[in-house]
C-alpha cells in the first residue's frame, strides 16, 4: 500500500528503520535517536544527499486500509525529528540513502543549536516547573511542553546547571523534579512536543488485543516483559496497557501447565517503560514489520 491513497504500488520504495522511544530522563537511557533507509533512490538524490542535512522527517506507522489488521485507532506517528547526517550508498546496481535522526525537532538554524549550552535555573523557592519550562524553550524548534502532572514543586535549594546535550538536560531535571517531590518524571520528546509525566498522571488504559501479538509476551529482565505486535503508532512511553486475559497474570510464572495456544501467557495492566520500532518493507518476515512494547508492572 502506499499512503495516503492507500492504492497498492508494487514500484514504492523499499524503506527500513531501527529506533527506540524512551524516557529521556533515564540516564542509561539512549537518546532516541534513529537511522531510517531508503533503496531505489535515483543518482540525482544521492549527490545532494548533504542538502538533506537540517530537514525534517515524520514517519508515521500503522496498517493501512484494506489490510488484514488495519486499525485507524493504532495509526500515529513515531518518529519526528531533525535529519542530523545523510549518507548516499551505491552497492552493485542498489543505490540507497540512510539519514540519522534525533528524536526531537532542532532549533535553526542547526549549527547554531549544536553549539549551545543546555541552560536550567531554579533559584531557592522558585517555581521548579516553570524553570523546566523555560530551560526546554531554547532546546526544541517552537516548543510545545505538556506537564502531565497536579503537583506545582517549590525548589528546596538551587538547581542551576549547564548541560551540552538534550539527553543531560533531561537526566537533570529528571533529578531535580525527583529530589523535590519525590516522584519520578518521564520526558518524552516527539517533534516540537516534550512531554513531562509524574504517578500523578490520569492515564486511560489501552487494550491490547490476543490478535495484536506476533508471539507469546515474554520475560525481558526483573519484573520487565516484552511484548511484541505489527507495527504501530498509537503508543507512547508511560502509557498503561491492558493484556489480555491468559494463563497467569503479571509477576507470576506458571510453567508447570501447558503452554495456551489461543490465550496470552500474562494478563494485566504494564506501564510500558520503551517502545522499539522495527521496519524492512520488503521482508516476508512479520517480525521484521513489527512494535516491542517493553513494559513493568503497572506503578
Amino acid at each position: 500500500m502506499s499512503a495516503p491513497t492507500d492504492i497498492v504500488d508494487p514500484g514504492a520504495l523499499e524503506i527500513s528503520f531501527s529506533f527506540t522511544q524512551n524516557d529521556s530522563g533515564i540516564a542509561e537511557g539512549t537518546t532516541g535517536g534513529a537511522h531510517v533507509t531508503i533503496k531505489g533512490i535515483d543518482i540525482t538524490t544521492i549527490n545532494q544527499a548533504s542538502n538533506l542535512v537540517g530537514h525534517t522527517l515524520i514517519l508515521k506507522a500503522g496498517m493501512g486500509k484494506g489490510l488484514p489488521l488495519s486499525n485507524p485507532n493504532q495509526v500515529g506517528t513515531i518518529l519526528h525529528g531533525t535529519i542530523q547526517s545523510s549518507l548516499g550508498n551505491w552497492t552493485q546496481t542498489e543505490l540507497s540513502i540512510t539519514f540519522f535522526v534525533t528524536s526531537y525537532q532542532l532549533p535553526h538554524p542547526v549549527s547554531d543549536a549544536e553549539k549551545t549550552a543546555h541552560l536550567i535555573h531554579c533559584a531557592f523557592k522558585d517555581n521548579l516547573k516553570d524553570a523546566i519550562r523555560n530551560a526546554f524553550r531554547s532546546v526544541v524548534h517552537n516548543p510545545i511542553i505538556t506537564f502531565n502532572s497536579t503537583l506545582n514543586p517549590i525548589a528546596k535549594h538551587d538547581f542551576i546547571g549547564s548541560y551540552p546535550t538534550l539527553k543531560e538536560l533531561c537526566v537533570a531535571c529528571s533529578d531535580s523534579w525527583q529530589q523535590t517531590t519525590g516522584m519520578k518524571l518521564t520526558i518524552t520528546t516527539l517533534g516540537n512536543h516534550i512531554t513531562f509525566s509524574d504517578q500523578t498522571e490520569d492515564r486511560p488504559v489501552k487494550n491490547i488485543d490476543f490478535s495484536d501479538l506476533i508471539g507469546q509476551p515474554s520475560w525481558n529482565g526483573v519484573n520487565n516483559i516484552s511484548v511484541t505486535c505489527p507495527l504501530r503508532g498509537d503508543l507512547k512511553v508511560r502509557d498503561t496497557i491492558s493484556l489480555p486475559h491468559g494463563a497467569s497474570t503479571v509477576g507470576v510464572s506458571k510453567f508447570a501447565k501447558p503452554l495456551p495456544k489461543d490465550k496470552s501467557l500474562f494478563s494485566g495492566l504494564l506501564e510500558v517503560t520503551s517502545i522499539s520500532y522495527l521496519g524492512d518493507f520488503r521482508s516476508p518476515q512479520g517480525e521484521q514489520w513489527a512494535t516491542t512494547i517493553h513494559c513493568s508492572s503497572y506503578a
